[in-house]
């Protein structure tokens, strides 16, 4: 009897640590669906559906408020990106956007969100207030960024150039799912 005791405790021991086990898996497979869905791969960035559901709850508490929050979109493109990748390679074009990302993320206060919303375009979110200044200014800081000096990769200097697009919500009343690409 003291045999059967000890296999059935044993037993339970070994199913609470599968269950535990199995816990764990769960939730680090839940996390990595999380971030596959919600983060671009390549650099780490939230991705465009993050995006649009980040800019979509501000948007719709400010169209329920008197006291509107007002912040700046920016979309910026990476001007003849496509170029970059077919004369140099992906390998190039893919720590091109890395360091853009980067780039981005060091010059932007907390506050911003930065996001890789498409093969060769990011877009910033930021609340504006008397720290950030206006829309133009937050633009004019990103090319600014992008502009300053060339990208180096492989001993090789890249200079890129970037196009932006500038929106302040609430003024230009843009709806998240129509933010430029």
């Amino acid at each position: 009897s003291d045999e059967i005791g000890s296999a059935i405790q044993l037993a339970q021991k070994l199913i609470n640590q599968n269950a535990e086990n199995i816990k764990r898996i769960k939730g680090a497979a839940e996390n990595k669906i999380h971030k596959l869905a919600y983060y671009d791969t390549l650099t780490g960035l939230p991705n465009r559906t993050l995006f649009i559901q980040n800019l979509t709850e501000p948007m719709r508490e400010s169209s329920n408020n008197e006291q509107t929050e007002r912040f700046a979109v920016v979309t910026l493109d990476l001007d003849h990106f496509k170029d970059i990748n077919d004369s140099m390679g992906h390998n190039v074009g893919d720590a091109i956007l890395r360091g853009v990302g980067k780039r981005l993320r060091a010059a932007m206060p907390e506050s911003a969100t930065v996001s890789r919303t498409g093969e060769d375009e990011f877009a910033v979110t930021l609340p504006l207030d008397k720290d950030t200044g206006e829309a133009r200014d937050v633009a004019a800081k990103i090319l600014s960024v992008i502009r300053s000096e060339p990208f180096k990769v492989f001993n090789e200097e890249s200079q890129v150039r970037a196009s932006v697009r500038v929106s302040t919500s609430p003024d230009d009343a843009i709806a998240p799912d129509h933010v430029p690409n």
